[in-house]
């Protein structure tokens, strides 16, 4: 959903939703959840106060993460050495991957909250440059920038 790789749909954003609020769900799944719906909100329902509602849950999941479930290790991606693609995959830490969300999140909603993060008039520079994924490839120019998907056919299939 983050790298636009197919629409997100509104049983997405409700999937996601449940996970945030899911007390029972270990702490890691419930911050990712709650950063990539900030994400979803801002870009693709151009809501800035929902998506800073989002960014502030993830950064609050990650700080109230239990020790136990920090310790734990995952399979998760590892990023390369320019740190904008996958180098592998292997076991991490939740606590180094809680980190890293808790700091993207911190992030967008700094960038949120503060009223001139650019220069009126200008682009931040990603959206005049190509966005990578994780994989290498890019996300299509502008495709942050449309909404949710809508009708069963657009479902992405992330809630089935």
């Amino acid at each position: 959903l983050q790298e636009e790789y197919f629409k997100a749909t509104e049983s997405d954003f409700e999937a996601l939703r449940m996970v945030v609020d899911d007390k029972k769900e270990i702490s890691l799944y419930r911050c990712e959840a709650a950063f990539t719906a900030g994400i979803l909100m801002y870009f693709g329902r151009r809501d800035r106060e929902g998506a800073a509602d989002f960014y502030r849950e993830a950064v609050r999941i990650a700080d109230k993460s239990p020790e136990e479930e920090n310790q734990r290790m995952v399979l998760s991606t590892i990023p390369a050495a320019d740190g904008k693609q996958v180098g592998g995959f292997g076991q991490r830490k939740v606590k180094e991957i809680l980190v890293e969300t808790r700091e993207l999140a911190s992030g967008n909603l700094n960038r949120l909250t503060q009223p001139n993060w650019f220069k009126p008039g200008e682009k931040p520079s990603q959206m005049n440059e190509r966005i990578p994924r994780s994989d290498g490839s890019s996300i299509p120019k502008g495709a942050v920038f449309t909404s949710f998907a809508s009708g069963p056919e657009q479902s992405s299939g992330f809630t089935k």
